[in-house]
């Protein structure tokens, strides 16, 4: 069966920005955002050479939730200043690269996921959700799964079931009684992830939940339910995932397709990401799929498994756990990792595989 990848590109964004130390180009425009992006996306498509897939997007304009509930979102702050002029980018790169891109007026790119989701599924295909938002377990049936790249987690059903407590099918119920404190989604006021599992073990759903009200035994879990029975069910709609959107989707639509060489190599001589032009040469090829392995050119001695690490350098361990530790999130964005040793005016670098080490 093959698989329809879809990616969450805020989750991939944000995530970034907020992990990599501070870029800028040679004009002054912050890039540090946009180069997890393209390391991430790099890495995704060396990995999984998918066969079909879309990156989802949010838009500036409120989403029809915001109709819904006036507060909806808005404890958010405003978006960092250095992420702003970044975000116009994004496109830019996505469509060098020739991958697909969905965005719709009114909804957000959960939505249009929920929507691909369902889609994938009537015609065959393998769906997987890729990115960290817990949102979208509601989403997880057979065939459908999550996949966080950051933390490399994969959920299932039994993986929802195992993380929350819950069956996916329940996971809406359970959010609108749990609330959503990074939407500002209220739920019930009281009702923690634990209260909503027994609720919801015991009676199934959030209107069995109150169907059921006076059987509850616990006078104070009854009164905070019957004195926020509305906010349940604003919660339970606004926490819900659009599935059914008219996308106008074929296979064409979602399909990679050929990579513009010359749009993408201006692109990241203008952001300064020159080295993920090889990096893409090596890994990813033409058309997104894994090309054939062939060393890269470079100016130093790639240290083989006759050199090992602890051979290159003499540091204390402590020392040097405190000197690399605020880079560890980049490292595991990035598609080629290892360690670079100066010593005896030689450049050694050691790969992260287990013969360099």
């Amino acid at each position: 069966m093959k698989k329809l990848y879809l990616v969450d590109v805020s989750s991939f964004f944000f995530r970034a920005f907020f992990a990599i130390p501070p870029l800028t180009n040679s004009e002054g425009l912050p890039t540090n955002a946009l180069y997890g992006f393209m390391s991430m996306t790099l890495k995704l498509l060396r990995d999984i050479r998918p066969d079909y897939m879309v990156y989802c997007l949010d838009r500036k304009e409120p989403s029809f939730r915001k109709e819904m509930y006036e507060d909806y979102k808005a404890n958010r702050d405003e978006m960092p200043d250095d992420l702003v002029p970044q975000v116009p980018y994004i496109k830019k790169i996505t469509e060098a690269l020739g991958i697909p891109w969905m965005d719709k007026e009114g909804y957000e790119a959960d939505d249009i996921i929920g929507s691909l989701c369902r889609w994938g599924r009537q015609n065959n295909l393998e769906v997987v959700i890729v990115s960290g938002d817990k949102d979208f377990a509601q989403l997880i049936a057979p065939y459908v799964t999550m996949f966080d790249t950051m933390k490399d987690l994969r959920y299932d059903e039994e993986g929802v079931k195992k993380k929350w407590g819950v069956r996916p099918d329940q996971f809406i119920d359970y959010l609108a009684l749990v609330g959503d404190s990074s939407d500002n989604i209220p739920g019930v006021r009281g009702i923690g992830p634990k209260g909503a599992e027994k609720l919801l073990g015991e009676f199934e759903s959030l209107e069995g939940v109150y169907q059921n009200i006076e059987s509850i035994s616990a006078k104070g879990t009854k009164a905070k339910l019957l004195e926020n029975k509305d906010m349940a069910f604003l919660s339970q709609k606004l926490v819900s995932i659009a599935t059914e959107m008219d996308l106008e989707i074929n296979l064409n639509k979602i399909s990679l397709q050929p990579i513009r060489h010359d749009v993408l190599q201006d692109l990241m001589q203008f952001l300064g990401f020159q080295s993920f032009l090889k990096k893409l040469e090596k890994d990813v090829g033409d058309s997104g799929s894994k090309s054939a392995e062939k060393s890269i050119e470079t100016s130093y001695v790639s240290a083989g498994p006759e050199v090992k690490a602890y051979e290159l350098v003499e540091v204390d361990l402590a020392t040097f756990d405190k000197l690399v530790e605020p880079y560890s999130e980049i490292w595991a964005l990035s598609s080629e990792r290892g360690l670079a040793f100066s010593l005896a005016s030689k450049l050694y670098w050691v790969s992260e595989s287990p013969e360099a080490i």
